[in-house]
């Protein structure tokens, strides 16, 4: 169980110095008064495990109740604002933030090839750990072979190309190769709009939706608006207050406000000139009275519609649309009705216990300790 992974991390954690944690990545301890603060924000679908002391980042798994909790993504979070994905494991993110020096930094690389006997014993242990199955190869590939170096004076765009090599390293699914070209598109075009992908998008699915919404609004003037309203749409249709997107999308995911970014494209959808034109069928969907609640509310919006139609999936036998539903109520919540956050935390774990989703009952109940505890 991945609550027990993260106790047998802590504890591990306890034997090593200020420069081993520095060289594994991870800073220790906890600051529980920051953990507290970002569950009470709603926040309650991550079990956090850091917190940047130079900075107001704090760093978790994001609670996917279907999938093994190894494989759950890892989030940088900021306080009043909204997630991102900066990894796509907890294995991922222990070789990754090696992979991000050696990429970009020659002395780096030079460093690491100098000390790796020390950086490998240290790290590999906690790697497998949390799953990683290889030798710490990606990284060993870089490190002991000079001709792969970045150059001294390594221009910015080369940077982002090896970023985009090094996501692709850590995460060569189906998922993710679809994001990277999605960005890349939307980064040549302004006009493009993608059509919705028919595959599963995994724990990408949030930005995805986001990027298209986003550019929907964008182009709400200058397409017709049956061809725009489906994306527009799918502002409502995600999981808010992590990786909503920014009007310029990159590759490392924008965190910030949430608000303007979902409520701009409905807004739009519901417009007194697009009245006529909305399609019966979205009209009909459950989504649509957060849509309108949201519109006519806007930032004194508490999460209640969420709420009902969380409930509404629930009872209609999909589970994962009201797991998404009662996420987003908890960040709404957590900016407009606070008091509602306990109760929104146990309907989830009621969710959680009638699915047999066992490892995000278990962190659940733990965050939802630290908030009644406080």
């Amino acid at each position: 169980m991945i609550l027990q992974k993260f106790t047998e991390l802590f504890k591990k954690l306890e034997s090593l110095d200020d420069e081993e944690r520095g060289i594994l990545g991870i800073h220790y301890p906890l600051d529980r008064k920051k953990q507290l603060n970002a569950i009470k924000r709603g926040k309650w679908d991550v079990l956090f495990f850091e917190v940047d002391p130079d900075r107001t980042a704090s760093y978790g798994v994001k609670i996917l109740p279907n999938i093994n909790g190894l494989n759950w993504p890892v989030i940088s979070n900021m306080p009043y604002m909204e997630s991102g994905i900066e990894y796509s494991s907890m294995a991922s993110k222990l070789i990754g933030t090696k992979l991000n020096v050696v990429i970009q930094d020659r002395e780096g690389c030079e460093e690491y090839l100098n000390d790796w006997d020390r950086l490998y014993n240290l790290i590999l242990p906690f790697y497998e750990h949390f799953g990683g199955k290889d030798d710490l190869e990606p990284l060993k590939e870089i490190v002991f072979n000079s001709s792969l170096w970045p150059k001294e004076d390594i221009e910015p765009t080369e940077i982002l190309q090896k970023q985009k090599q090094r996501f692709l390293i850590l995460d060569s699914s189906t998922e993710a190769k679809y994001l990277v070209e999605l960005i890349e598109k939307l980064k040549l075009d302004d006009a493009f709009i993608p059509n919705f992908p028919s595959f599963n998008l995994g724990i990408y699915g949030d930005r995805i939706k986001s990027m298209i919404s986003t550019r929907c609004y964008l182009r709400a003037f200058k397409e017709e608006f049956k061809n725009i309203e489906n994306g527009l749409f799918l502002a409502c249709q995600y999981t808010h207050g992590c990786d909503t997107e920014s009007i310029k999308p990159k590759l490392k995911p924008n965190i910030t406000d949430t608000c303007l970014l979902v409520f701009n494209p409905i807004e739009v959808l519901l417009a007194e000139y697009n009245t006529s034109k909305l399609s019966e069928s979205i009209k009909l969907q459950p989504e649509f009275r957060i849509a309108e609640a949201m519109n006519k509310k806007r930032n004194s919006y508490n999460g209640v519609e969420h709420l009902e139609v969380a409930a509404h999936y629930d009872e209609a036998g999909e589970p994962l649309k009201a797991w998404t539903n009662l996420v987003s109520a908890g960040y709404w919540a957590g900016k407009n009705l606070p008091d509602a956050q306990v109760e929104i935390l146990k309907q989830a774990i009621s969710l959680c216990q009638r699915q047999a989703w066992l490892e995000a009952e278990e962190v659940l109940k733990y965050n939802l300790e630290i908030l009644e505890n406080a």
